[in-house]
């Protein structure tokens, strides 16, 4: 990624947090829109951009981006290990969002190699919301991993690694 781009992620992250703030100091007004939190949220930014709001959507390719960094490179280090070995992609329920990836890894090998392309920044993304993650390994150039995928398969594999991370279960029984 480019320097604009972690810049990016970097705005996104410190807005998203704003917002969170900002929600939970007025969780208990009876009375306060959705319109007084953006206003409030948006004031700093738009005192150095006018009209920022027009420019930024909570949920973008670098929401996307930041999203995967919590749910593969922070439990890669944690739990990935309980993972089947077995379980290949195409075996995956549709919700995963990755079952028709070809050709079909295994779904450990999958994490490991998206979970090298996020920390390394190794990922390029297109106006159209197609991601492409990019793992070569450093003591073998030949071994190349490459994987690109639209924002409707990465926003369904976030939701179903989320979910597989809190509740350990595959199959999406309750997803």
């Amino acid at each position: 990624m480019n320097e604009e781009n972690v810049k990016s992620i970097i705005a996104l992250q410190r807005i998203n947090s704003q917002m969170l703030s900002l929600v939970d100091s007025s969780k208990y007004e009876d009375d306060i829109s959705i319109k007084q939190i953006l206003n409030q949220l948006y004031a700093p930014y738009e005192k150095v951009e006018p009209n920022y709001r027009d420019h930024h959507s909570f949920l973008n390719q670098y929401q996307l981006i930041s999203s995967l960094y919590t749910y593969i490179v922070l439990p890669k280090e944690s739990f990935f290990d309980s993972i089947p070995e077995e379980i290949e992609l195409s075996s995956l329920k549709d919700g995963w969002g990755i079952n028709s990836i070809t050709p079909s890894f295994t779904l450990k090998y999958f994490l490991r190699r998206m979970r090298n392309a996020i920390s390394h920044g190794n990922i390029e993304f297109t106006d159209h919301l197609e991601f492409t993650f990019i793992d070569i390994n450093s003591r073998n150039t030949n071994d190349e991993f490459q994987v690109t995928l639209s924002a409707k398969q990465l926003m369904d594999f976030n939701q179903a690694l989320a979910y597989w991370c809190i509740t350990k279960d595959l199959l999406l029984k309750k997803l």
